[in-house]
């Protein structure tokens, strides 16, 4: 080795793996207590009305969730009644199922609308 190189300790991938984790999970704590110290430095009313605020905002991501896994389970549905009609017959190189994967889906006719800060305007303020 020269003057003025280091050697540096070559590391696995692994290692670098569970690194960035480490630093990912520190970040999100560090982020989770300065979210629980803002919160806890409100007024007791800014701290109701965001109560409310997060729960109505859960309710409407839950009717999201909820509809998003009802659209999943109507496509199983409709995917193994083919699966049923079309038999073992198809072939298992048919064209097929990529050209449906270029087709826009369902999603974009019919799509329940994104929770947005507007739809959180409280009554009386």
């Amino acid at each position: 080795m020269g003057r003025g190189t280091q050697h540096r300790p070559v590391k696995r991938e692994g290692e670098e793996k569970k690194e960035e984790k480490i630093e990912k999970k520190k970040g999100g704590e560090e982020k989770l207590e300065t979210t629980r110290q803002m919160l806890r430095s409100l007024s007791m009313d800014a701290q109701a009305a965001e109560l409310i605020r997060l729960r109505e905002a859960a309710a409407v991501e839950r009717k999201q969730l909820l509809w998003k896994e009802e659209r999943i389970s109507i496509l199983e549905e409709a995917i193994a009644a083919n699966l049923r009609r079309e038999g073992p017959a198809k072939s298992a190189d048919d064209p097929a199922p990529a050209a449906a994967a270029a087709q826009p889906t369902l999603a974009a006719e019919v799509e329940m609308p994104e929770a947005s800060g507007e739809d959180w305007v409280m009554e009386g303020t």
